[in-house]
């Protein structure tokens, strides 16, 4: 398979593969005009479009995107793979490949258009979840590349290294769990005072709380074997996507093992993120006044 440049020979196939596509999901197929004169849609604007094509030069997916007028914007267009074809990474190729050309031409943010009812383009929406993009809107979904770059600009910190924040930061996690915030000071104080390495992390986008956890000993379970536990992981909605989560859970895995604490555990609800970071599920555990079990990992 190889990606390149859409050539006018390709447009029949081109528009025979999106067809099928269509057809594949389910919908009437309908001919979408931007496909019959890509040149004039795409390139004479100064935007972009690739099929994706196989060994027999055969139109095996594509992906376009236009330029939105007097901004520094783009939408994305026809990301559409041959359906025989699907998961062997062809859209996401193509989406990179859209992506660092947007990238290059100082887009800042690209929309994607997205189909209804969303159960039935459910593969759509977690395509593009997975890819970084956000819903913004009703049937709309965005990706800020300013966003991503700086998110090398954020700092990821203990709270040793900045103690003066200790009362903003029970604050904050008060404010996302609702645990007293008493009680975080308490943790807090432990922590600072060197009675205990059981730490708290913090991403900071300046002096804005971004992200954070911490560990403690028993994260409200009947397993008290089971310890200590991560708890408290949370990141603002608008720092999603940006992999803040999983820094900070590398970052407490590898402070905490420094200090000769390993495993570590956690208790969660959440299905298929923590594996992505080493992870894995190790059994079920009762909450402390809940009416149903919940998952409890192990990092070790």
């Amino acid at each position: 398979m190889k990606i390149q440049l859409f050539e006018d020979r390709y447009r029949d196939d081109l528009i025979f593969m999106v067809l099928s596509a269509k057809d594949a999901l389910g919908r009437v197929p309908r001919l979408n005009e931007d496909l019959l004169d890509i040149r004039a849609n795409y390139f004479d604007r100064g935007d972009l479009f690739w099929v994706a094509v196989d060994e027999t030069d055969r139109v095996i997916g594509c992906v376009g995107f236009n330029r939105i007028e007097g901004t520094s914007e783009a939408k994305l267009h026809r990301l559409y793979v041959k359906p025989s074809l699907k998961r062997q990474g062809i859209g996401s190729a193509l989406l990179f490949t859209a992506e660092q050309a947007m990238r290059a031409q100082g887009v800042t943010a690209v929309r994607v258009h997205m189909g209804e009812p969303k159960e039935q383009w459910f593969e759509s929406y977690a395509f593009y979840s997975k890819h970084g993009y956000v819903g913004t809107a009703p049937r709309r979904m965005q990706k800020e590349f300013e966003k991503e770059k700086k998110n090398m600009e954020y700092t990821y910190i203990n709270l040793r290294e900045q103690p003066e924040i200790e009362d903003r930061a029970a604050e904050w996690f008060h404010s996302k769990w609702g645990v007293p915030k008493e009680a975080y000071l308490e943790c807090m104080d432990a922590y600072l005072s060197g009675e205990t390495e059981f730490g708290w992390y913090l991403c900071l986008d300046g002096e804005a709380i971004a992200g954070g956890l911490g560990v403690i000993e028993n994260d409200f379970h009947d397993r008290k074997d089971l310890s200590p536990n991560v708890c408290a992981v949370f990141t603002e909605e608008a720092y999603r996507k940006q992999g803040i989560a999983g820094k900070l859970l590398n970052l407490v895995v590898d402070d905490q093992r420094k200090h000769g604490i390993s495993p570590l555990y956690l208790v969660t609800d959440h299905t298929g993120f923590y594996e992505r970071y080493g992870w894995r599920f190790l059994c079920m555990v009762q909450g402390d006044g809940e009416p149903d079990m919940t998952r409890m990992y192990i990092h070790d």
